[in-house]
């Protein structure tokens, strides 16, 4: 209705302010870490509405580990929770008919009552579709997994179809790194497996996602099985950067004072030697969110 159709305007338009017109790469610093979450969710909701208004679907790979997890929770809450565009939504959102319990407030509080009571109605996510960067190969329920973390800090507590959850299959590490590979191939079919927005990490000695320094042997895989990774545990499924760089988006979460120098490496004389420093998309930035 109009109101959808306002509210797709209005991310476009925010997209395009944020992302589209922005030099590559670009290092936004923010000085505590919720200043941070919430920039990244702000962002990946405005990434969301505009592809799903421009194709019907948002495809988004996402990390692991320990600092998008904020993110991620901040995604679960409720619109209220998004202050800066709390305004925003409610202009664009037809009033509701008063109930009588809301009979005495004005348009705007009704609004906002209602919105505040729809956990994560910001985002779409039955036209949502859930990837990861990376795993580490151990079930799904197991502490290390990647999918049991953003099961619990964000998937769990929103509406998505089982069905939109792609999780990398855990049968032999090979067999797993090509059936997954196979799977996003049929999912993006018959266009070319590019992800709306992929979301990084970078560790403290530059890898990302499951690419670790010295590891460039990949080829053309889309998906590969490490079996030598210097963090428990040792073997891996990850997207490698024949996948991870077709994608329209790419946006780093980074948190720690060990890793400002190697930001300045990556930006020094653009030598893409870390593996994080080789990440690029094709005509868009590379967005640094870093705290």
């Amino acid at each position: 209705h109009n109101g959808s159709r306002l509210f797709y305007q209005r991310s476009y338009q925010l997209l395009q302010a944020i992302v589209m017109n922005e030099p590559t790469p670009l290092v936004i610093h923010f000085p505590d870490p919720s200043a941070l979450a919430e920039e990244a969710a702000r962002r990946i909701v405005a990434i969301a509405q505009a592809a799903i208004a421009d194709h019907g679907y948002f495809a988004w790979a996402l990390s692991g580990g320990n600092t998008p997890v904020a993110t991620y929770r901040l995604l679960a809450q409720p619109i209220a929770t998004f202050s800066p565009w709390r305004d925003d939504l409610l202009a664009l959102t037809p009033a509701p008919a008063p109930a009588p319990a809301l009979a005495s407030l004005s348009q705007k509080e009704r609004i906002a009552r209602i919105w505040e009571s729809k956990v994560a109605a910001v985002l779409d996510w039955s036209h949502t579709h859930i990837f990861f960067t990376d795993e580490r190969f151990v079930s799904h329920d197991h502490p290390d997994s990647n999918c049991l973390l953003a099961q619990e800090s964000l998937l769990r507590h929103v509406p998505i179809p089982p069905e939109n959850l792609h999780a990398v299959p855990i049968t032999g590490p090979e067999q797993a790194a090509t059936d997954y590979a196979q799977a996003i191939l049929v999912f993006f079919a018959p266009q070319p497996p590019r992800f709306d927005l992929i979301t990084l990490g970078m560790g403290p000695d530059g890898h990302t996602a499951s690419l670790f320094p010295g590891m460039d042997d990949c080829g053309e895989q889309l998906v590969s099985a490490i079996f030598n990774s210097p963090k428990p545990p040792p073997t891996r499924i990850t997207m490698t950067y024949a996948l991870l760089n077709q994608a329209v988006n790419a946006l780093f979460i980074i948190t720690g004072k060990d890793k400002i120098g190697l930001l300045a490496e990556i930006a020094k004389d653009g030598r893409a030697v870390l593996p994080a420093g080789k990440i690029s998309t094709e005509g868009r930035a590379v967005v640094w969110l870093v705290q």
